[in-house]
Parts: C-alpha cells; structure tokens; sequence
C-alpha cells in the first residue's frame, strides 16, 4: 500500500510538472539560460548578422533570441555554449563608428568654373542618410467635380538637391552607396496641359570605395541643353 501511493505521488508530481510545462530532460537539466543586453543599436540587417555569426560557431542545440524592443539577446544552452556566446558578443557589440561626408559640386560652363558648392553630413556606419535642398512644387495631376463644383487635385515635386547616402567599413577602407539627384524646372510647357511643367534632371548613382580622408570624384556629366557640366566629388572623415 505504501509503495502504492508512492507511485501515485510520483505519478501525479510528473503529470502536474508536464502540465506547467517545467518536466525537463537529463540534457536540458545542464542547460542555463542567460541574458546580454547589447550596448550599440543596431539595424535589423546588422542584427541578423551577428545573430548568423553566433549560430555559426556554437552547436545547433543552442537557442538564441533576439529581443529587439529592449536591445538584448537571450541565449540557452550548456554552460560551455553560453560562454561561447559571452565572449563573442563583446567583438560583435560595439558602437558603430560615425563619418562625415562631404559632397563637393563643381559646376564649369565650357571648361570655366563658375561655382562650387559644398553640402556635409555626419551619419553612422551602415545607415541611411538623405538631405534635401530645394522647393516642393505643385503639379496639377487631375480633378474631381461634384455637385457643380471642380477641386483640383494637386501633388508636389522636390526640385533641387537630393542626396541619398550610405557609408559603411569595407575591408581596409570605405564603401559609399550614394545617390545624387538634381533637378530644375525649365520655362516652355511640355505641351500636355497648360499646368504639366517639364522637369529638368541630373543624376548619379552608384556604389564606390574610398579611403578615409581622401577625395574621390564620383562622376562628371554634361548638363543636358547646356554647355555647363557637372563634377562630383566626395570624402568621407571620421568624427572622432
């Protein structure tokens, strides 16, 4: 009889711990579960990197999440394993270092230079930055009417500069995905309707490497229905 609720006792203690979902096995018995908070923030790419360079180095028994809404990363495994990851993250948490990028615009009019113009921003390595200089113009895209009453029904154009830019290391140097856009209105009509206007655009777009501190010119091109051209040049400097 003893024997008898003994096991009724086991029995139920297992049933009840399957329940709540605290049964283990021997090997999840080893197992810890250990919370690093990052330091740096970053974007969801560089997040999946260093989360695919963990899982690269440890056994596949170990689980790793990532918590983005608080910056941390949680991992459970063996002792041995979470250590693994404890002394990789320190090399792959750090803060992103941040550069100024400075655009140089040369403008020549049959090889006379007749304006220079500087525009410089400071961003950090793998984001994204734009900066815009100009006027937001109207157009005219349709009408509605209703109850004998006609409202026009507008958009708006950014003409002037548009810099689109990313900085980030590469190697021994620097790779910039940069895109230059420059854009301006001409006086005659396209012809369509009274309100089209006709865009004029220059741009360059592309990826270039470069070294900290030394200018590299992007690209030179000739401004159409013009004898103008336009050279751009760009140098990237670390903010220290």
């Amino acid at each position: 009889m003893h024997h008898a609720k003994l096991a009724a006792s086991s029995l139920a203690f297992l049933l009840l711990s399957l329940a709540s979902g605290l049964a283990q096995t021997p090997a999840e018995a080893d197992q810890v579960v250990r919370t690093f908070h990052l330091s740096s923030q970053m974007n969801p790419g560089e997040q999946n990197d260093m989360l695919t360079g963990i899982r690269n180095t440890v056994p596949p028994s170990l689980r790793i999440f990532l918590v983005a809404s608080q910056n941390t990363v949680v991992v459970r495994g063996t002792p041995h394993d979470v250590q693994i990851v404890a002394d990789l993250i320190p090399k792959l948490d750090h803060p992103h270092r941040q550069y100024r990028l400075t655009y140089t615009l040369t403008e020549t009019d049959s090889g006379k230079r007749i304006g220079v113009q500087h525009y410089s921003m400071v961003l950090t390595s793998g984001e994204r930055m734009q900066l815009k200089e100009g006027s937001r113009v109207p157009v005219l895209t349709g009408s509605l009417t209703s109850s004998n009453q006609t409202e026009k029904q507008t958009t708006y154009l950014d003409i002037g500069l548009n810099f689109d830019s990313v900085v980030q290391e590469y190697g021994d140097g620097l790779q910039l995905r940069t895109k230059v856009e420059q854009s301006s209105m001409v006086a005659e009509r396209s012809g369509i309707g009274p309100e089209d206007p006709i865009i004029r655009q220059t741009r360059l777009e592309g990826t270039s490497f470069l070294a900290e501190g030394k200018p590299l010119v992007l690209g030179s091109l000739d401004v159409l229905g013009s004898t103008r051209r336009l050279e751009v040049e760009a140098v990237v400097e670390g903010v220290r």
